[in-house]
């Protein structure tokens, strides 16, 4: 028989699974959803047990109920507990969070401003969470993120721009996918954009001229960050 506690807002239910061990999962804010769902671990666990269904289809079902956003925590995590840093672990969740807004009706334009104000960057968060509450790892399907990154592409973001959404989104999935929660990669056939054909930041060799004026200028330049011009002017010729 399960057990519940409720923590802040949210219902949490304790089983047996399949194997005796006690479990703890997280409901939702709802108790009755919370006891359907607690039920139907219960139901699932006695199947296995029984042989009428197998372990991997029970654990597929538990991930595609839980909300999109709780994935995409955990996946942090373990972007984190392989190495990564915050700064790349950050950014990269926060791009499929944005691009999952994306799908559910955001415009691209008010969650992806380069610029924007304190006040503004908390409306989009709470829009952002908002509208991934709604979603599930079903949800993302190749026509969905096809069309997203369409959106992006429609709302004058560069190709390489789309081209780092769907990498991101992609990442996500075989992520998903390698650890259990996903029965295939739902994203392999996903298409990305030429950005050879879209290049608004050509970079080109500077030519000597320009590198003897560089070094002029910062030889005779003041002090920045504690180092002077004439140290600045060596490093820059080495280089």
């Amino acid at each position: 028989m399960a057990s519940f506690r409720k923590r802040g807002k949210v219902w949490y239910y304790r089983y047996v699974d399949a194997d005796g061990e006690k479990q703890e999962e997280k409901g939702c804010s709802d108790r009755r959803v919370t006891e359907e769902m607690a039920r139907e671990a219960e139901s699932n666990a006695a199947r296995i047990r029984s042989g009428l269904a197998d372990q991997k289809d029970c654990a597929y079902l538990r991930h595609a109920a839980r909300p999109l956003a709780e994935h995409l925590t955990d996946w942090h995590s373990a972007l984190v507990h392989r190495g990564y840093t915050s700064k790349h672990a950050d950014p990269t969740t926060d791009r499929v969070r944005r691009f999952v807004a994306v799908m559910f009706g955001a415009n691209p334009d008010d969650i992806d401003a380069k610029k924007m104000s304190r006040a503004k960057c908390k409306e989009v968060r709470e829009t952002i969470s908002r509208l991934i509450s709604r979603a599930r790892l079903s949800d993302l399907t190749p026509a969905k993120v096809q069309a997203a990154l369409a959106r992006f592409r429609d709302a004058n973001r560069s190709l390489q721009t789309c081209n780092h959404y769907r990498a991101a989104v992609r990442a996500f999935c075989r992520w998903a996918w390698t650890d259990g929660r996903l029965r295939e990669h739902p994203l392999v056939g996903v298409t990305g954009y030429n950005a050879k054909e879209d290049r608004r930041h050509d970079r080109r060799t500077i030519s000597l001229a320009e590198l003897r004026r560089l070094v002029e200028a910062a030889h005779h330049g003041p002090a920045v960050l504690g180092m002077t011009g004439e140290a600045r002017a060596c490093a820059i010729a080495l280089r």
